[in-house]
């Protein structure tokens, strides 16, 4: 309970010009607080150094950052920055997993990929609800079209993180009024491939990744991002790119009404 209220200040700000709530001081869960900073200087760290990282905290101080925690941060830079960037980040989180020897049993793996959906949505205030909407739809569909169990439990799964993709591309993308340029929707355009690049990496979800990253394909061959269509297209890809759209369509987006 305390993860999920701190993820719905994700996209809060000290200064409370964030969203949804605008919620601002300590309104914000102090874990949040240091989320943010921790999740910026990470960036600021690989691109500028230890440098731009600090430069960059001290100059967000008490407007997006908390400057007691802008503050607790610079004090223990450089033991913070110590060896961060050596090793393979997801290697050693695996190592530290406490049931890394054990496989989720198949009630565990829908809970973990609802929760994956849930953060997934968090990207974007509108998307809130989204993937767990399209995977009840996608399922029922393939159940009424006949489809077996185990076909109707993937496509359900694939619904779910469909669209945890969508943390690759900046929300100055996702919540843009207008329309996009061509270059933006070429990153737009991007999000189903990561999708299948982070799902692929867990050794048992092939099957759902091939279908979660299918899922702005068009049988016409139109869609992205790579332009597959007709029988190159699983039933439980189909059914999930109609889903998707469907209830898409249903939702009010920045650029229209739903």
């Amino acid at each position: 309970g305390a993860v999920r209220d701190a993820l719905a200040c994700t996209f809060e700000r000290w200064d409370g010009s964030g969203l949804p709530a605008g919620a601002r001081g300590d309104q914000l869960p102090i874990e949040m607080r240091v989320v943010h900073l921790a999740e910026v200087a990470e960036v600021h760290l690989r691109r500028g150094g230890p440098d731009a990282a600090v430069a960059m905290a001290e100059a967000r101080s008490g407007s997006q950052f908390d400057p007691a925690v802008v503050a607790a941060f610079t004090a223990a830079a450089p033991e913070i920055f110590d060896g961060l960037l050596d090793g393979d980040v997801w290697t050693a989180a695996l190592d530290q997993a406490p049931d890394r020897d054990r496989t989720l049993t198949e009630p565990e793996l829908d809970e973990l990929l609802t929760a994956i959906g849930d953060f997934a949505d968090l990207k974007c205030p509108f998307a809130i609800g989204h993937s767990r909407g399209v995977a009840g739809l996608a399922a029922e569909a393939a159940r009424r079209a006949g489809l077996s169990e185990a076909d109707t439990r993937l496509v359900r799964r694939a619904g779910l993180v469909h669209d945890l993709g969508r943390m690759g591309v900046p929300n100055s993308i996702w919540e843009k009024p207008g329309p996009l340029s061509e270059a933006e929707r070429e990153r737009v355009r991007l999000h189903p491939y990561l999708t299948g690049r982070i799902l692929r990496r867990v050794r048992g979800l092939e099957d759902v990744a091939a279908v979660a990253a299918a899922h702005h394909e068009r049988l016409d061959g139109s869609g992205y991002p790579l332009g597959a269509g007709g029988a190159a297209l699983t039933p439980c890809a189909r059914l999930l790119a109609a889903a998707d759209v469907y209830h898409a369509l249903r939702e009010p987006r920045p650029h229209r009404p739903a």
